[in-house]
């Protein structure tokens, strides 16, 4: 009788135990030292591939971008002071009161400031040849100050200008769509 129970129940739990035992410690041991590795499968020839396109550009190019675009001679002919005068179309001309309260100072490498009276802003350009492009990055003004009336004005209209002379102490900047120009006066 207590042969038929370890055929049918215990023997078939005890094989399995065993075969689990034996696989856990064949797995766990160490191989032999005379045992030879694996054969190496033999190598597959690839051809190399284009490297991809960058997703950005790298760090070189994009500080170069980052800096606005300017000549050398639209630098020797724009850096300085400048007091807005007034604007001309063909069919009139506006003259600014005060034009010290509007100066405009050109920096190099792209950046300019504008002053009026306790108003002041900053910003970038960008001048090839005879083109140009300006805008305003930052505008501040001092505790209690209010904004001059042609303010809003200057400010549009500097940054419609496209393209530009000079002529002697004098810039104009003309209008994208308008025959319209800004005149400026190079202060000393």
């Amino acid at each position: 009788m207590m042969r038929g129970f370890l055929n049918r129940t215990a023997y078939p739990i005890l094989a399995g135990l065993m075969a689990t035992l034996l696989f856990v410690q064949g797995c766990h041991s160490e191989k032999p030292a005379t045992s030879k590795p694996p054969a190496a499968a033999p190598a597959k020839i690839v051809k190399p591939r284009a490297a991809p396109e960058p997703a950005y550009p790298e760090p070189d190019e994009a500080d170069e971008e980052d800096e606005p675009t300017v000549d050398a001679a639209a630098i020797a002919r724009l850096s300085g002071d400048w007091v807005w005068l007034g604007t001309v179309t063909p069919t009139s001309t506006f003259k600014v009161d005060k034009p010290s309260r509007y100066r405009m100072t050109v920096y190099p490498r792209g950046w300019f400031a504008l002053t009026v009276d306790c108003m002041k802003a900053e910003g970038v350009f960008e001048a090839r040849a005879a083109e140009i492009a300006f805008a305003v990055v930052q505008q501040t003004a001092a505790l209690g100050c209010t904004a001059p009336p042609l303010l809003e004005d200057y400010i549009h209209t500097l940054e419609s200008a496209r393209r530009y002379r000079v002529v002697g102490d004098r810039l104009r900047l003309q209008m994208k769509r308008e025959s319209k120009e800004m005149v400026f006066y190079r202060s000393r």
